[in-house]
């Protein structure tokens, strides 16, 4: 009772069953000597199966300890990501459909400024084709229709 209450680690190494596998194991055995033997090996494997329990013990002990404290640290991480999500959720669900709304607007747009600059294009190379093709007879009249066409293609 004494060593439990002075030391409880080390009576804690030393296994309970170790007097009464030593009382077995002199009853059994004749030979005195043989039997103190066999008793000290068994003494001392079952004292290193207890150290070792007792060190995977404190290990097992220590690892849980970290393991708690990852969980504590990720329980109070939770809300602050629950509130972010809920966020980028808010913000999807008001800003994606206007974002689509204009980036439609932007696509029609751009389209329809395409077309007016593809026409304008078309116009301007059929006039210097029909220009090109004039008559010379009509090279003084074609030079001031010229000036007059590229004066309207540069304000275009």
């Amino acid at each position: 009772m004494m060593l439990s209450q002075q030391n409880p680690q080390v009576w804690q190494q030393i296994p309970a069953g170790i007097a009464a596998l030593l009382a077995v194991i002199l009853v059994v055995s004749s030979d005195a000597w043989l039997a103190m033997l066999l008793a000290f090996v068994l003494v001392l494997v079952e004292f290193v199966l207890g150290y070792a329990k007792h060190k995977t013990h404190g290990e097992l002990v220590l690892k849980n300890t970290h393991t708690e404290s990852q969980v504590n640290e990720l329980e109070t991480e939770m809300p602050r990501c629950q509130h972010s999500t809920h966020s980028l959720q808010m913000i999807g669900t008001s800003n994606l459909p206007i974002w689509a709304h204009q980036i439609g607007d932007c696509i029609s747009i751009s389209t329809s400024e395409m077309d007016d600059l593809t026409q304008i294009f078309s116009s301007i190379v059929g006039d210097l084709h029909a220009i090109v093709n004039k008559e010379t007879q009509q090279d003084e009249l074609s030079i001031g229709e010229l000036k007059q066409r590229l004066a309207s293609i540069s304000s275009a």
